[in-house]
């Protein structure tokens, strides 16, 4: 029978259960014992520094496990399945051998599934977006980049994608797995890999963009990313396709078809969604009442509003402020 709980009923069934074990001569590591109800095994957890941390699971499932995730502030992530496999709502299946990016921001609700009685090794990598965007910045030159979509703050929760672990990582997060240092040494060591871990991921997923990367020239797809940041920047006042266009420094014909291949919709598509997800954190976030809400996000009429919401979410904006209130 699956266990069904919350984020929190899950830490506090790590926190009943475990004896918290801190590694020898070190106060940036420490362990828990799995609850017996979830399993058995260990998940370690390692501070590289303020804004890094690696955690590492290894344990065998008892029952299957269904985590309910709220709407969450979320760092960086990148997560590597050795062993074992889950179901994500928002991404799919991940087997073993495969790893998954979330790209920082405000994660929305999610689902994780666990099956039972199954053997799990995961190596997780957590960093703050600001300190990536320190890394980072000083080397790139265009928006029409991984790197740039994992970096950039207007960008809320966009990006996932899983790909597989080829030899090169799997090297890697075996030299992570058995790190013999400790302390210090320890620290150093276990940063310049997980350091070389993500630009390998970065490059991994950088050569699948490329594979379906738009044709046009980066100068022209910089101008497509000021132009959607335009568009967030005025959602209820939004400019016209001309004036858009104008602002950003490319004609009509460039900025269509810019956004269908950098983003896969039109300026409009574009324009909705993000004008529905803004509506959307305002209901959830109970400051509004739906005809607020529309009125906020640029929806002079709210018919219009209540049809494009339950396309977009199927389910109703009122029904969706009750559920919320559950």
């Amino acid at each position: 029978m699956a266990i069904v709980i919350s984020l929190d009923q899950y830490w506090e069934l790590m926190q009943e259960a475990a004896v918290l074990q801190h590694s020898i001569n070190s106060n940036f590591e420490k362990s828990w014992q799995y609850s017996f109800q979830l399993g058995h095994g260990i998940e370690k957890e390692i501070w590289i520094n303020p804004h890094i941390s690696l955690s590492i699971t290894n344990y065998r499932s008892k029952n299957a496990l269904v985590l309910k995730l709220p709407e969450r502030k979320h760092c960086l992530e990148f997560c590597f399945y050795l062993q074992g496999s889950c179901q994500i709502s928002s991404l799919g299946e991940i087997k073993a051998g495969e790893s998954f990016v979330f790209s920082g921001g405000i994660a929305p609700q999610d689902c994780l599934q666990h099956p039972e009685r199954e053997k799990r090794l995961i190596i997780s990598i957590h960093m703050g977006v600001d300190y990536f965007n320190r890394l980072i910045s000083p080397f790139l030159s265009t928006k029409n980049s991984i790197a740039y979509r994992l970096s950039s703050p207007t960008e809320d929760w966009v990006y996932r994608k899983s790909l597989p672990i080829n030899p090169i990582i799997q090297l890697v997060l075996q030299q992570i797995l058995n790190c013999q240092y400790q302390g210090v040494t320890k620290q150093l060591y276990l940063e310049g890999k997980i350091l070389e871990l993500i630009s390998l991921q970065i490059d991994q997923l950088d050569q699948t963009h490329r594979k379906s990367s738009p044709k046009l020239p980066n100068k022209d797809i910089d101008c497509i990313y000021e132009a959607s940041e335009i568009l967030l920047q005025r959602l209820s006042t939004p400019p016209s396709l001309t004036e858009l266009a104008k602002l950003v420094g490319i004609n009509d014909r460039k900025l269509k078809q810019g956004f269908r291949e950098v983003f896969g919709t039109t300026v409009f598509g574009y324009l909705r969604d993000r004008r529905l997800e803004q509506a959307q954190e305002l209901l959830l976030s109970g400051q509004m009442q739906v005809k607020d809400a529309a009125k906020t996000v640029g929806y002079a009429s709210p018919t219009s509003f209540n049809t494009a919401f339950r396309k977009k979410f199927g389910i109703a904006p009122s029904l969706y402020c009750t559920q919320k209130q559950i």
